[in-house]
């Protein structure tokens, strides 16, 4: 993980560390450009994979575990609203959608954010209903906003306009 941190010191934190782990469970951590040849990639203007490109299949499962999370949030957030046919139906337009499997390729934290900011929806709707049908213990429904809050948090943490997302 270490070897990340000189490479992307302007990446925030969860895609920093989540990308590191990839790396280095796939053995690809001492193969990450520095920060100088990094920028000096970004700066000539060619865009091909820098330096290695085995480093992109670890980075690419990441993005792909990060858009399945995605989909089941939102099944999750269909099926709180509507019922079960609605989350499979939000799910499954969610997946077919080109734009998100070309995110789902790519090595950047987008679906993570979306993933976060929809887990957060979810679970603060789950804890209001409990609590307002008077089934939710306090407990219960401080571990759901608690786990609400986190999500939450995670959204900035992991690019900034997940931040924005949560406003809405």
């Amino acid at each position: 993980v270490t070897g990340v941190q000189t490479c992307a010191l302007p990446i925030l934190p969860i895609p920093k560390y989540l990308m590191g782990a990839a790396l280095a469970a796939a053995g690809q951590a001492g193969k990450i450009p520095t920060s100088t040849q990094a920028w000096e990639w970004w700066m000539s203007g060619h865009f091909d994979p820098p330096g290695d490109p085995a480093v992109l299949p670890p980075l690419r499962w990441l993005s792909a575990f990060g858009a399945a999370a995605g989909c089941a949030a939102v099944f999750a957030l269909g099926r709180q609203l509507l019922g079960p046919k609605t989350g499979s139906m939000a799910a499954l337009l969610l997946a077919a959608s080109p734009l998100y499997a070309v995110h789902a390729r790519r090595a950047m934290p987008d679906d993570l954010v979306q993933t976060f900011v929809v887990a957060t929806l979810c679970l603060t709707i789950a804890a209001v209903r409990k609590l307002g049908v008077g089934v939710a213990s306090p407990r219960r429904f401080g571990l759901l906003l608690l786990a609400a809050a986190v999500a939450g948090g995670s959204a900035p943490a992991t690019k900034l306009n997940g931040a924005t997302g949560l406003l809405a």
